[in-house]
């Protein structure tokens, strides 16, 4: 017996210390310093549209965006009628070493739009006594199809999709904040992968659709904010880390966890959650979220 229990037991320690292992060395190769020289700020802007050189009518828009550090913000372009645009983007940094690149072209009916930003993703330890500034905004038609993978390095990521049409849309930062409101969004396929950082997710108001979301957190805490008026069905699996949902009820036979407003064959969100070492904490409707959470706009 007592060696059953021993082994047992170092079998858990391995575990624990390999995700925490694990983590550690995921996290690392996104928050290592990198240095940073500070020059002129320059700032350019982009319009597409089915005028852009070319271009022409698309039936959908895949956007990758590839950023090192900085700060991302993504929203619906405002309402207006006479605006045909599929795309806006702005860009402003005044970083010598990043260099960014956009390039739109159209095939087979879809526009594929990437920003390519040639650089170490890292926290940026600047040279110079003015401040780093890496800042894109990113503006999309709310009739277009849109298919969004972003990949940041370490920053601050706004993304409001509400009132946006969105197949599907992945978004992966290494290490800093998160700021992801879905409200008035059919949520289809979504996923998120945070490594290190902090951030809320906010799916009130938004419409389950037929995927899936995906929540993986590193080392830090975020938060998901759920509806009460709609179904919700949450997979949650974690190393050592904590999955905190205290309005869910578990249910035992199937191994998820779900709302009050959840019913068997009703439209729901169907969520996974996995966390390594860090915190995921639920709450539905207006409940408080803990103290050093913020659901602020990250701008």
């Amino acid at each position: 017996m007592l060696r059953s229990v021993i082994l047992a037991f170092a079998l858990l320690s391995c575990m624990v210390l390999a995700a925490v292992a694990a983590g550690v060395h995921y996290v690392s190769e996104y928050i290592r310093d990198h240095q940073y020289t500070v020059g002129e700020l320059e700032t350019a802007v982009y319009r597409f549209d089915a005028s852009t050189d070319d271009g022409g009518p698309i039936e959908a828009l895949a956007t990758h965006v590839e950023m090192a550090a900085g700060v991302l913000q993504i929203s619906p372009i405002a309402i207006a009628p006479a605006d045909s645009a599929y795309a806006y983007v702005k860009i402003a940094d005044n970083v010598v070493e990043l260099t960014t690149t956009v390039a739109y072209r159209v095939d087979d009916g879809q526009g594929i739009l990437t920003l390519l930003q040639a650089g170490s993703p890292g926290i940026p330890d600047v040279t110079g006594e003015t401040e780093m500034v890496n800042e894109w905004r990113l503006q999309f038609g709310r009739s277009v199809p849109l298919s969004v993978t972003v990949e940041a390095g370490a920053g601050r990521l706004n993304l409001d999709l509400g009132g946006l049409t969105i197949d599907t849309f992945a978004v992966e930062l290494g290490a800093g904040q998160l700021n992801l409101d879905l409200d008035g969004l059919t949520v289809n396929t979504l996923s998120v992968d945070v490594g290190a950082g902090e951030g809320v997710i906010d799916l009130r108001g938004a419409v389950p659709g037929d995927g899936r979301l995906e929540l993986n957190n590193g080392i830090g805490t975020l938060a998901l904010r759920l509806p009460v008026d709609v179904g919700v069905r949450m997979a949650a699996h974690s190393a050592i880390g904590n999955v905190d949902a205290p309005g869910l009820r578990y249910l035992e036979d199937e191994d998820v966890y779900v709302n009050a407003a959840y019913g068997p064959g009703e439209p729901a969100f169907d969520i996974e959650v996995n966390t390594g070492v860090g915190e995921v904490v639920v709450r539905s409707g207006d409940e408080p979220l803990p103290d050093d959470i913020t659901d602020e706009n990250l701008e």
